[in-house]
């Protein structure tokens, strides 16, 4: 079953709102592919006047998932790499190209085939 996970953003910080569609214990087992290779995705509606590179955290890796444009919405698979069956714990970072400041969401359990939405708000 997937699960839908909404972040809103307030000026510099971005909070992470929503429940995931199961009840599974956290894993700390290495990242591996995801079983069947189901993908999970990050929608991300910027709102904001700023281009962003956006990054999947996990336990101190990282990997750019690509790049949000102003005013417009794009959806990024997530990496099997980071996945797991039972959830794993991500964070995503907002890098805004030419800025000095970074945005982290705290972490959100993910499992395959969810979707974890993202907006920026115009003020960031």
């Amino acid at each position: 079953m997937s699960a839908r996970h909404a972040v809103t953003g307030l000026g510099f910080l971005l909070l992470l709102a929503g429940c995931s569609g199961g009840t599974q214990s956290g894993s700390t087992a290495a990242p591996g592919p995801s079983a069947g290779g189901e993908a999970a995705f990050i929608r991300v509606e910027n709102q904001s006047w700023a281009n962003f590179n956006i990054f999947v955290v996990w336990q101190g890796s990282q990997q750019r998932l690509g790049r949000s444009t102003n005013n417009t919405t794009a959806v990024f698979p997530i990496p099997a790499f980071y996945l797991s069956p039972s959830g794993r714990d991500l964070q995503f970072r907002l890098d805004p190209i030419g800025a000095d400041i970074n945005a982290i969401t705290r972490l959100i359990r993910v499992f395959p085939r969810d979707t974890v939405h993202l907006t920026i708000p115009p003020n960031f």
